[in-house]
């Protein structure tokens, strides 16, 4: 597969006019794409859209979500003096959905061969299963966080959509997710089927109450994943009209800009999917600006990650031992020095890999609770998943 047949890139002209775009915004910094010349090496970040909604059961459409979130992503003003960022313009549509989910996966494969992290704006939902498989070549596991009010485990029809693409990744073969957070998912909505089908699977699934009852709770759920998927039907309404469900509850803007940058600052994210951008329903680009805002934020935690990965041995690193009265077990902590944001240490008791640890993400608040000998759900959740 050549990546300059099956990309579409465009000049900033296209979007805006160039002369009247001040030098410290993005339409003059993002650099477009030329498949002879650019040298993808040289960039931090790439900006890849994906204009395809075939298999949406909605009437309208959200293929030209892409072009319409850049104008106003150009618009924005970069504060980092070593931005080096590449807009690699559109995929162009496969003969169906599913080639343009290959072709999808190819690029974004290609950029983090590269050391390039892509921001996808989407196409539907669906288009996940292509950001998931890019990571295939790495021959090794990751983890996936999805960010949507509605669990997309519906019945499968024979070509998967936007409500029933979770049955692509969770049965793909071979199998590299290692872990999934189903996070902002709202009770009323969703079958609770499916939430038990993915809590059976000891995977984390997150109320969107949960979220809005501290939001910071966003942050330990997307430090530890290898790429985030967000569906813009997680915010609001009245926030971002310009979304498939119209849902009157959901994050709010601020609250997906402090998402998008805690998935900016985590050192592990290497792909970030913002899809079901809907520009026929966007009232004066609200929406627009909402998901050009929270690319902003992204980028703003990327350029301020801290390069952290806990080890028992570092010396970077406070190591708490909980002691728990009622149960007898020990929850072990780890705060980091630099950050101050937290780890639990929990044993991997799994055959051949006994005496392993892994490090689990978690807030302040969980080593509050176990202080009061009060079990926190993160640790009991990892350890189900990890025995």
């Amino acid at each position: 597969m050549n990546i300059s047949e099956i990309l579409d890139t465009l000049p900033t002209s296209h979007y805006m006019i160039t002369d009247k775009i001040a030098q410290n915004q993005y339409g003059q910094l993002f650099e477009t794409f030329d498949a002879e010349t650019t040298e993808l090496e040289n960039f931090d970040i790439a900006i890849l859209g994906v204009p395809e909604d075939r298999e949406n059961r909605n009437d309208n459409n959200c293929k030209n979500g892409p072009d319409i979130i850049r104008r106003e992503l150009f618009k924005l003003h970069n504060w980092e003096p070593n931005f080096f960022g590449v807009d690699m313009g559109n995929i162009i549509p496969g003969e169906t959905a599913l080639v343009t989910c290959e072709r999808l996966s190819f690029v974004v494969a290609t950029l983090l061969r590269r050391g390039v992290l892509p921001i996808i704006i989407g196409g539907t939902h669906d288009m996940t299963i292509g950001q998931f498989l890019a990571y295939g070549f790495k021959n090794q596991s990751i983890n996936l966080a999805v960010f949507d009010e509605k669990i997309d485990l519906m019945q499968q029809s024979v070509i998967p959509d936007s409500t029933s693409f979770l049955f692509n990744i969770l049965g793909h073969e071979p199998n590299y997710l290692h872990h999934y957070v189903q996070a902002g998912y709202q009770h009323f909505l969703n079958d609770p089927e499916l939430i038990n089908i993915l809590e059976n699977m000891q995977f984390d699934c997150w109320r969107l109450a949960h979220l809005q009852e501290n939001p910071n709770r966003m942050e330990p759920l997307v430090r530890n994943a290898d790429m985030v998927s967000i569906d813009l039907s997680v915010l609001k309404y009245s926030d971002a009209c310009g979304q498939k469900n119209d849902s009157p509850h959901g994050l709010n803007s601020e609250n997906a800009c402090k998402l998008a940058r805690f998935a900016g600052l985590s050192d592990r994210v290497s792909s970030f999917g913002l899809y079901e951008f809907y520009g026929s329903k966007d009232r004066y680009s609200q929406s627009a600006q909402v998901v050009a805002q929270m690319i902003w934020h992204f980028i703003e935690g990327y350029y301020a990650r801290k390069n952290e990965f806990p080890s028992q041995t570092k010396e970077d690193y406070f190591h708490y031992t909980v002691k728990m009265e009622d149960n007898g077990h020990d929850i072990f902590f780890v705060k980091s020095k630099k950050s101050e944001r937290w780890w639990m240490k929990i044993p991997v008791t799994r055959a051949r890999q006994k005496d392993r640890y892994e490090f689990v993400p978690c807030l302040y608040e969980d080593y509050a609770l176990a202080l009061k000998n009060e079990i926190p759900d993160v640790w009991m959740n990892a350890l189900l998943r990890l025995s």
